[in-house]
């Protein structure tokens, strides 16, 4: 058995002895997850592969806040082992053969712990990242065009824009979300590249102002804090709500009313094929505990569905079949005028698609539904069954 190891010279280290675990948090036939001192760092050790001979590890540098929310299940071990400085060790039982220094981008993603997998069997999806863990409110964008290396000071600009707009929206009290910065403003902390990571401290409240603008002479910080605590509440639990209900199909007008608020002030933020992003996460700490969703580009199809569904003007539109996406459920024509659309599609009418042998690449078809105009592609929430057309 070949295992896998970086494309690059080992460093020229050596270590008296075997590494000494620290804490075990997780093992089955030996330890697989395991804390160290290695040299001047602490470091998580993540089991990715093996020989007969050695075991290859997953290796970043850690501190004790990042361990303890490790094993209570808080955050992810992808997060720990891609903190800087990261390692890949090559162990023999517990001694060091060999050991490479690697940038988070150059781990072997498809090796690693899933991102968001908690060390807690069946746990929900947790932060990346310690600062996400602490956050008053976060948004991590991820994507292929998104890496810790760089990116496009266009799209770093567009992004911060986005999450700046929507955050005054979506976790301000309802009185105070038409507000400006002289009323209350949010403090953004450093951001993190690895995707992009913006975390958002408490809000910075102008008490005069607010207590101006909403004729509460005598409202006390504290109960404006309150207010907010209870919006980011009442989002994460909407947003919950939201994603769940847009899994059913033929409700997506019924689903879009209900919640056509938090739908407007969440398109800037979701993924689609057009973004720069494939999934957005939003996380808080909040005083009754942690809350994180996840929002990937599936989740992100079906609430630019439900929207669309909402705010789309009714067209039918005749073209060829360019792409089919069945997990999806969606397909793009190309029309005479060469615009593309992409078609979202019920799964009832889409299976009989399926089973048609006509539907495929180049096949002429006829849609009609709610239409809305974008940048790069066009979207058609298809109302019922698509027609498939003689050439």
């Amino acid at each position: 058995m070949t295992m896998w190891t970086p494309d690059k010279q080992p460093l020229d280290i050596s270590v008296a002895g075997p590494i000494v675990i620290d804490q075990v948090l997780y093992e089955f036939d030996g330890p697989m997850i395991f804390t160290a001192a290695f040299g001047m760092f602490r470091v998580l050790f993540s089991r990715i592969d093996e020989s007969e001979e050695t075991e290859l590890y997953a290796v970043g540098t850690v501190s004790d806040e990042v361990i303890s929310a490790i094993r209570k299940g808080e955050m992810s071990v992808r997060g720990g082992v891609m903190s800087e400085p990261c390692f890949i060790i090559e162990l023999d039982g517990l001694r060091l053969e060999r050991c490479w220094d690697v940038h988070p981008d150059d781990m072997p993603a498809d090796l690693l712990p899933d991102h968001g997998r908690s060390i807690i069997p069946g746990a929900a999806s947790v932060p990346d990242t310690i600062e996400q863990v602490n956050s008053y409110f976060s948004v991590r964008f991820s994507g292929d065009r998104l890496s810790r290396k760089s990116m496009l000071f266009s799209t770093f600009r567009n992004l911060v824009d986005r999450v700046y707009d929507a955050s005054r929206r979506l976790i301000a009290p309802a009185a105070l979300q038409n507000t400006k910065s002289a009323t209350f403003d949010f403090r953004l902390l450093e951001p993190a590249f690895g995707s992009l990571i913006l975390n958002i401290e408490s809000p910075s409240l102008k008490l005069g102002n607010v207590r101006k603008h909403l004729k509460r002479p005598d409202l006390e910080r504290d109960a404006m804090e309150g207010f907010f605590d209870r919006s980011r509440e009442d989002f994460f639990i909407e947003i919950g709500q939201l994603l769940k209900e847009t899994e059913v199909d033929g409700q997506m007008r019924e689903v879009a009313e209900r919640h056509m608020h938090l739908l407007t002030n969440l398109q800037d933020l979701i993924p689609n094929e057009d973004s720069e992003f494939s999934k957005v996460e939003f996380n808080a700490s909040l005083p009754n505990g942690h809350r994180s969703i996840v929002v990937d580009e599936d989740a992100g199809e079906r609430l630019k569905k439900a929207y669309i569904s909402m705010i789309g003007k009714r067209r039918t539109a005749t073209g060829k079949i360019t792409i089919i996406n069945s997990k999806r459920r969606t397909f793009v024509v190309e029309t005479a005028g060469g615009r593309e659309i992409t078609c979202g599609v019920d799964s009832g009418p889409f299976d009989e698609l399926l089973l048609d042998d006509r539907f495929r690449g180049g096949a002429k078809i006829e849609v009609t539904g709610a239409f809305y105009r974008r940048a790069k592609r066009d979207y058609i929430a298809v109302e019922g069954s698509p027609a498939l057309l003689d050439q």
